[in-house]
């Protein structure tokens, strides 16, 4: 089909027309130049073909080639800017491409440096004795070395980039968190798994029993996790390693059951040397039967109060969990409780007072005060209240510095100014004196108002 010249002129000056004003619609929403030149350019050929084509005005005319030309000059302008714009964004790409390469580069350099720092780390972690792994932030293992690989029996190929807990298959079987998974989480949950776990800065130490290892025999493993960081300090992971203690736990099984063996044995000591000392004041009560001679008696009596002394320490120590030590406080009320049975004393007319601190004495310091507190507590029941006079004992022990002080002190009669305790034939005072210097390495004093007080200081036995 021929088309008219008229039609040719229609149709030329509607698409001009379209794309003017398309591209002025453009430039009306976004003001761009390209659109504005490229709507003035299409215009004015649409003028020009309406002028022409159509009333045969200005054909072949200065005017119409001028019109023409302003038309192409615009529409080259427009193609100026178009190319300028495609120029200006193939810069921006250009650089963009430049940062993704950049980026690209970097990222690359990261990973290189990661794999290679994952690299060092696992041949590092390869010569440590202990068993060890390594988990990133992920929790994928990114190192298992050789000892863990002997305990476990599961080759480093096997578990380096697993997840999901598979390294707590071997010791538990089943996946679930372990100490390594508790280093950068909240701990609560860690304690109710590992009971006594202990945190130590970021570190975290426990040790349990683990019957499924080693085939299922089983064994006592000790547990320290901690966090994994690089170069700059970042969080990038963590670190546990595990040490078989089954063999420490074996020697320590048996040192205290041969320590709960010495002690049996030491109870049962005790309880023998009780029982023999008991016979021997049971062997003295039968002689003073047959016995005359009152002073003989007495001095008898006196000797029996000393080995009861004696027994009751043994007795003591055989009634307590420590066997190498005696409670003194304890022991010096029981004793003078027995004093005044033995003499059959009143404790109504003589009455007590105990200020003494609780201490632990070692068996000989403890057995060389009682038998100091023995041999005064007979001489007051002997000599300070005569007549049934009443009257008050005061026994005072205090620890101050590495010395104690033993305190002694009734209101009876007192002892007459002209005899001296160092150097008087009463077997009793002089045991006193023996006892204070040469076994506690001490001094004694003695005063003598308002009846009698002895104070005997001595330093704290050396282990």
């Amino acid at each position: 089909m021929t088309l008219t010249p008229d039609a040719i002129t229609i149709l030329n000056v509607g698409l001009s027309l379209i794309i003017s004003l398309i591209s002025l619609l453009v430039y009306y929403e976004n003001r761009n130049r390209l659109t504005l030149f490229l709507g003035i350019g299409f215009f004015l050929f649409a003028v020009s073909f309406f002028l022409t084509g159509y009333f045969g005005l200005l054909a072949g005319s200065t005017a119409d080639i001028i019109i023409r030309m302003l038309a192409f000059v615009t529409i080259m302008v427009a193609l100026f800017f178009y190319l300028g714009e495609i120029r200006s964004q193939i810069t921006i790409l250009s650089e963009k491409n430049r940062q993704l390469e950049s980026e690209i580069t970097d990222r690359n350099r990261a990973e290189e440096a990661m794999r290679l720092s994952e690299h060092r780390l696992s041949d590092i972690i390869n010569f440590l004795p202990d068993a060890t792994f390594a988990i990133d932030l992920d929790g994928q293992v990114i190192a298992w070395n050789r000892a863990i690989e002997e305990m476990t029996g599961i080759p480093a190929d096997q578990m380096v980039g697993k997840g999901g807990y598979e390294y707590a298959m071997p010791f538990y079987g089943t996946r679930r968190p372990v100490l390594i998974d508790f280093v950068s989480k909240d701990e609560s949950g860690a304690e109710k798994q590992y009971p006594g776990m202990i945190k130590k800065g970021g570190k975290l130490i426990s040790e349990t029993h683990v019957p499924l290892l080693y085939g299922g025999k089983g064994a006592y493993l000790w547990f320290i996790a901690s966090p994994l960081l690089d170069t700059g300090g970042m969080l990038i992971g963590a670190v546990e390693s595990v040490r078989d203690i089954t063999d420490r736990k074996m020697a320590e099984d048996k040192v205290r059951h041969t320590l709960e063996e010495k002690d049996v044995l030491l109870q049962e000591i005790h309880h023998r040397v009780k029982n023999n000392l008991q016979v021997v004041s049971a062997l003295i009560e039968l002689q003073i039967q047959y016995m005359k001679d009152k002073n003989s008696i007495n001095t008898l009596r006196d000797s029996q109060n000393r080995i009861r002394t004696m027994a009751l320490i043994h007795e003591t120590l055989y009634r307590s969990h420590d066997l190498s030590n005696v409670e003194f406080h304890i022991y010096i009320k029981k004793l003078v409780d027995a004093l005044f049975d033995t003499y059959s004393v009143d404790e109504r007319a003589i009455r007590t007072v105990f200020d003494v601190e609780p201490v632990l004495l070692d068996v000989d310091t403890a057995i060389h005060c009682g038998l100091i507190v023995n041999e005064l507590v007979s001489n007051t029941f002997k000599h300070a209240f005569p007549d049934g006079r009443k009257g008050t004992i005061t026994i005072g022990f205090h620890r101050s510095g590495p010395d104690f002080t033993l305190t002694y002190a009734d209101n009876g009669v007192g002892i007459p100014g002209g005899i001296d305790f160092n150097n008087t034939e009463s077997l009793g005072l002089k045991l006193v004196s023996l006892l204070s210097t040469e076994q506690l390495d001490g001094t004694i004093q003695l005063f003598r108002e308002q009846g009698v007080k002895y104070r005997i200081v001595f330093p704290e036995k050396s282990t």
